[in-house]
């Protein structure tokens, strides 16, 4: 079976108990990208319908980078599948693809609903430009983490500069 194989046999799995899922993020920018996902997350919107045990959900104890973020409201891990997978629920009233389209850098705004695989705008540009340019930030808090997260992504992507546009230089560090 290949990654992406597994990648949407979790999709339909957890589609099964929350239909609008979206597979979404670092799976699908790692692929595309011909590097090795480290897991596959999928992001479903608040349901106040849902039937525990109808998929086996454990709390996930390594959630600190998406528990930090105000849009999400649990993170489950789903065992029984080559690589980890992680249920992402919003917060009531969030889209999964909307916050897909809000991912902080331009190359992760990639996402599969089961149909097919969607894109925004700046992921075609970083893609094309084999850049990590900053998308979405709204405080210097944010902006923070998605440094944070540049500086670990650099290992899987060594030569893809960071691009910071003007409307994020605010949050830059003044210079020495």
């Amino acid at each position: 079976m290949t990654t992406l194989q597994v990648g949407l046999d979790a999709l339909k799995t957890v589609q099964a108990v929350f239909p609008n899922a979206i597979l979404a993020g670092g799976f699908l920018r790692d692929l595309l990208l011909d590097r090795t996902p480290k897991d596959i997350d999928i992001f479903v919107p608040h349901t106040g319908c849902f039937q525990p045990g109808t998929l086996q959900l454990v709390p996930m104890m390594g959630a600190a980078e998406y528990m930090e973020q105000t849009e999400v409201s649990y993170i489950w891990d789903v065992p029984g599948f080559e690589l980890p997978v992680q249920v992402i629920m919003l917060c009531p009233g969030l889209d999964p693809v909307d916050r897909a389209k809000a991912h902080d850098f331009g190359i992760c705004q990639v996402w599969n609903d089961g149909a097919g695989l969607e894109w925004t705008p700046a992921f075609d540009k970083d893609w094309s430009n084999r850049t990590f340019t900053l998308d979405h930030c709204e405080d210097q808090k944010e902006f923070d983490r998605s440094m944070r997260r540049y500086e670990r992504l650099q290992e899987k992507f060594a030569g893809f500069p960071l691009v910071i546009p003007p409307q994020f230089e605010s949050f830059l560090p003044p210079p020495l």
